[in-house]
Order: C-alpha cells, then sequence, then structure tokens
C-alpha cells in the first residue's frame, strides 16, 4: 500500500473507533476515497472518476480524493479541471499548510510558471518542498522559482541549511545547489556545498554519477587540475566504468578549457570517443560535437569535416552541420585577410526615389556598429564599399518619414561590383516609443537590460526597420555594450557587473 493510501487507512481506523465523534458518512467517504486511489494506482482512470464525483474537498479526506482525481484528469487529457480543482483547495483556509503531492505539486507549480504567475509558483514551491522535504525536484523547483523573485543569495543559505547528509535523495539536492553556485561564478562555495560522497552503494547510482560530474566541473572552473584528476580516482575506486569516465573527464577539461601538460584537448577528446563503444549514446554524442567543434577552433577543419562524416549516421549532432562547419572555416580565413582585400563595391538602384529618402546601410565592425544612413539621389543610385564580413550586410530603405519601404541582405565580393535591385513596397508605419518620466524622487535608480544570447547583426537590422521602439528607446537614451564573459554563463556575467571582483555585497 503506498505511503498516502497507507495514511488514509489510517485515518479510517481511527475514525471508526471514533464512535459517536464522526459521522458514518465521513468514514464512508474516506473509504470511498480510499477505493478512487487504489483505482488510480492501477490506471483505472474512469473508475477514479466516478468514485471521487462529489467527494472533493479542503479536508483531509476531500484532499486525498482530489488528489487522485486529478491524476485522472490530467491522464484523460483534462488537465485544465486539475488544475482548476487543485487552485480551488489551495484557496481553502483549511488548506492552509497544505501542498498536493510531488507530481502534482511539479506540475501546478509549472503551470504558473508558464502563465507568468511567479510569485505563487514560489510559494507553492516552498510549501510542497516543506512539506515533502525528501523530493529533489520539488527542492530544485523551489530554488528556481523563489530565486526568480526573492534575493537569490538569502534562498540558497536558506536551502543550505536544511541539509543534513543523511537524507537518501540528498546528494543530488547539493548537486542541484552546486550548479547554481557554479552558474554565479563561485566555484568555491559550489565545491563546499558539494561537501563528501556519504554512502555511495546505497545512492542512487545517477545521483552519484551527478555529484562526481559536478564535484569534477567545479574543480576545473577553478583550475584545479590535480583536483580534478582525484576526483576522478575517487569515482572510478566508487565504483565508476573506466571507459565512461575518460568520456567525462574529457568533456569536463574541455568545457572548462583546463589544458594538461601532457595531454592536448583534442588528444583526450580522441582517446576517450575511441573508447566509448557500449557507452550512453548522449554522452557518446557530446564527445563527437566538442571534438568537432575544438578540432575547428584549432584549425584542423579538415579533421573536423572527417569526424563530423564519420559521426553522422550515427548521431543526430544537433546545432551542427557540414555547411555551417564549412563557412565557420571559410571565415575563420577570412578574418586573417587585410581590410583592403576583402573590399568590394555595392550598387544599390532605387526606382523613383521621393525627396528625403535614404538608405540605411550596416556597418563591416564592430558587430554593434551604428548603420550609415546615405541621403538617397533622385537618380535612385547609391554606391557604397564595404568589406566582406563573418555575417551579411543589412539594408533598410526608408521614405522621408522614416518608414521603411524594403529592406534585405547583401555579401560584398572582394575586389568587384554587386549589383541590388531594390523593389519598393507599402509603407511600414512605426511608432515611438515614450519614454519621458515623472519628476525625481531623490533616489537614483539604474536599469540593466541584458540580451542574452542576442545577435547584434539583427539587433541592429531590426532596429534600423522601426521594430524594436522600446529597445531603440533605450539605447539612443543610454549606455550599450557588448558583452564578453569568461565563464560563459549568464549568471556569472551578471555577478561580475553587479558585484565586481567577486563580492557578495550590492554594489552602487
Amino acid at each position: 500500500m503506498k505511503a498516502p493510501h497507507l495514511a488514509l487507512a489510517i485515518a479510517i481506523l481511527v475514525t471508526a473507533t471514533g464512535v459517536g465523534i464522526i459521522s458514518v458518512d465521513h468514514v464512508r467517504g474516506q473509504l470511498t476515497a480510499l477505493e478512487a486511489c487504489r483505482a488510480a494506482d492501477s490506471g483505472q482512470w474512469s473508475e477514479v472518476l466516478a468514485l471521487t464525483e462529489g467527494q472533493v474537498g479542503a479536508d483531509a479526506t476531500g484532499r486525498s480524493a482530489a488528489e487522485c482525481r486529478c491524476l485522472a484528469l490530467l491522464a484523460t487529457g483534462a488537465g485544465a479541471a486539475c488544475i482548476e480543482l487543485l487552485e480551488g483547495i489551495l484557496d481553502d483556509p483549511r488548506a492552509e499548510e497544505w501542498a498536493p503531492n510531488p507530481t502534482l505539486a511539479v506540475h501546478l507549480i509549472q503551470t504558473w510558471r508558464d502563465a507568468g504567475r511567479s510569485h505563487d509558483a514560489a510559494s507553492l514551491a516552498g510549501r510542497a518542498a516543506q512539506n515533502h522535504p525528501d523530493d529533489p525536484d520539488l527542492f530544485y523547483l523551489e530554488l528556481v522559482t523563489r530565486g526568480s523573485v526573492e534575493n537569490e543569495e538569502i534562498v540558497l543559505r536558506e536551502l543550505e541549511a536544511r541539509l543534513t547528509g543523511r537524507r537518501p535523495r540528498e546528494l543530488r539536492m547539493r548537486t542541484t545547489l552546486a550548479n547554481r553556485h557554479l552558474l554565479r561564478g563561485d566555484p568555491a562555495r559550489a565545491l563546499a556545498v558539494l561537501g563528501e560522497l556519504l554512502s555511495p552503494d546505497v545512492e542512487n547510482a545517477a545521483d552519484v554519477t551527478h555529484w562526481f560530474d559536478t564535484r569534477g566541473m567545479v574543480l576545473a572552473w577553478s583550475g584545479d587540475l590535480e583536483g580534478v584528476r582525484r576526483s576522478y580516482t575517487d569515482w572510478e575506486r566508487a565504483g565508476g566504468d573506466p571507459a565512461e569516465l575518460r568520456a567525462r573527464y574529457a568533456l569536463t577539461l574541455s568545457l572548462a578549457g583546463l589544458a594538461e601538460p601532457d595531454h592536448t584537448l583534442i588528444q583526450r577528446l580522441e582517446t576517450a570517443f575511441a573508447d566509448s563503444d557500449g557507452l550512453d549514446p548522449d554522452l557518446r554524442e557530446r564527445l563527437v560535437i566538442r571534438l568537432v567543434l575544438t578540432l575547428v577552433n584549432a584549425d584542423r577543419v579538415e579533421q573536423a569535416l572527417d569526424v563530423y562524416d564519420r559521426a553522422r549516421p550515427d548521431f543526430e549532432l544537433a546545432g551542427l552541420s557540414r555547411a555551417e562547419l564549412e563557412r565557420a572555416a571559410a571565415h575563420r580565413e577570412l578574418v586573417r585577410l587585410p581590410h583592403a582585400r576583402r573590399l568590394g563595391t555595392l550598387r544599390f538602384a532605387i526606382p523613383d526615389p521621393p525627396p528625403g529618402s535614404a538608405l540605411a546601410l550596416s556597418a563591416s565592425t564592430p558587430v554593434d556598429g551604428e548603420y550609415e544612413v546615405i541621403p538617397v539621389p533622385a537618380s535612385g543610385g547609391v554606391v557604397a564599399q564595404r568589406a566582406l564580413g563573418t555575417a551579411p550586410l543589412h539594408w533598410v530603405y526608408r521614405d522621408a518619414l522614416g518608414r521603411t519601404r524594403a529592406s534585405g541582405t547583401v555579401s560584398p565580393i572582394p575586389g568587384e561590383e554587386v549589383d541590388v535591385e531594390v523593389s519598393p513596397g507599402r509603407p511600414r508605419e512605426f511608432s515611438r516609443a515614450d519614454l519621458s518620466r515623472p519628476a525625481g524622487d531623490g533616489r537614483r535608480r539604474v536599469a540593466l537590460i541584458l540580451l542574452d544570447g542576442a545577435d547584434w547583426n539583427l539587433v541592429q537590422y531590426l532596429r534600423a526597420r522601426r521594430e524594436l521602439p522600446f529597445l531603440d528607446a533605450m539605447i539612443e537614451g543610454g549606455y550599450r555594450a557588448v558583452l564578453d564573459s569568461d565563464p560563459p554563463f549568464t549568471a556569472a556575467a551578471l555577478e561580475a557587473i553587479v558585484a565586481p571582483g567577486g563580492s557578495s555585497a550590492a554594489s552602487f
């Protein structure tokens, strides 16, 4: 008998002995709820729905019936009804401390997060994690949901204080916290929260793998090569498969960019992949991808293409294509050429341009460079020189009112002329963002907008087309820069901005 059902059965027994205190109808309701939940265990969803009809509520019996009914609703495609049912119970004062079972709690928290109800999701995640302290999924959700609406540093310390080292699933929880600290650019604290591996023989094998994998990555990002080696030796002593450990060791060093004096990263990846037959296919695919990318970065493009071609029949290699690798190689050759040898001429032909129209043309460099706005003469001919770069150039043709009439891309050909025929369409209306604000209240405020992973080529193009009015106004009236982060994690980049030098104190 499952634990929730056992608790309900005990409650029924207690009720049955309390003659004259609880009505017979109440006992009957408890028995019906227990029968419904047994039906849910065997997937008899129609029976569950029939038995729980009119039996749900905010009391203990009604909540048990509601959980089993909700599982049946989810299984039969009525997810919205399940959410409505749970929300109704959570709104009842009698269920103030209650949270549904972990499966339903995770579903409801994720649903609220997707709907933008971040504070509600965070509140439920905290309550559910307290009610089910051994569930690592709820532990993770509490971290990410509360961390998005509260001070993440305080949340992290609170969660760390709950770890005792005695619970079976705690190893995974420690790994969750360590990964968060690593993303925040704090490998020392990540290592501290990982602690020591306790009784690996009684832990879930996957949890042990994640713990060791995370510890290796933390030590690698700390630059501690000897620590990484010792950690993988410990892992092998704890029962790790040597071939798998060689693969994970090579990936760890590669991702952290940590070099060894006796082996190159390419040698490590090649050896690991050669010995990887029989390992998890996802792990082998990660090895191939890292090997291909590392070879390209080392200008060994032909070898990278050879590895790609041999691996492609066996792996999807998501995110990689032969054409992309060839372009990357061509671009690397391109940037080595002097600027003058990359120059080409662009000739735009615009029919019947009205007075005041202009052509906005992107710059070759820098990546966030402003567009050159060139007035269009009555002849409609515009000539410009640009250097061939790693991305196509963008152009936008606008009328005297600044409305976009045509736009496109073009790639210069070094030493040659490229003709561009412009075909104007109907003017595209646009609006300007109003960033006016009331008088100051004596408090200084700074807003930072980080375009995570944004391609400035596209951002600038959309600005030139008047499609990002708010962002355009923010850029025009503020300061901007292209952010280069090492390590390449968003959280680490923001930490470096808000707290320079690694200080945890706020920066003003």
